[in-house]
């Protein structure tokens, strides 16, 4: 209770398969980045951090997809995905509001994002790069 003013969290860690409950109770927490090789969900607890405007993915390599229920964070305005192989797609609601995307190690996604049809969804985010290894414009 006493870390609900957190505006910045790195949580990093192989051996962690779920977030911790009280992570829902950061709600000052405005970037939040994720480190985490066995992460399988975000869990609906994150629905809370409504100050949000940053989350990276780091090597969440067992997160097979983003919750619908991240277009409610408003203020998300930065995604950042590295190496999160799972990951094969964005849901149109993740992507509403945001103005930077980053993706760079994740291979299917990386294919998802050069379809015609998914470049009009990704259209209005100003900053976006996709990358293999190297950084390419999207």
């Amino acid at each position: 209770r006493s870390f609900t003013s957190l505006e910045s969290l790195l949580l990093y860690g192989y051996h962690i398969h779920k977030l911790p409950e009280w992570l829902g109770e950061l709600t000052s927490l405005w970037r939040l980045n994720l480190c985490l090789g066995n992460l399988q969900e975000l869990h609906k607890n994150m629905r809370q951090l409504t100050q949000l405007q940053s989350l990276s993915l780091e090597k969440c390599n067992k997160l097979t997809s983003l919750p619908q229920w991240l277009g409610e964070l408003t203020l998300l305005k930065t995604l950042k995905l590295y190496g999160c192989n799972g990951i094969i797609s964005l849901p149109e609601s993740a992507i509403t509001n945001l103005q930077e995307l980053r993706i760079s190690v994740c291979h299917v996604l990386f294919e998802w994002c050069k379809l015609e049809k998914n470049k009009m969804k990704l259209a209005h985010i100003k900053e976006k790069t996709a990358a293999r290894r190297d950084v390419r414009r999207i």
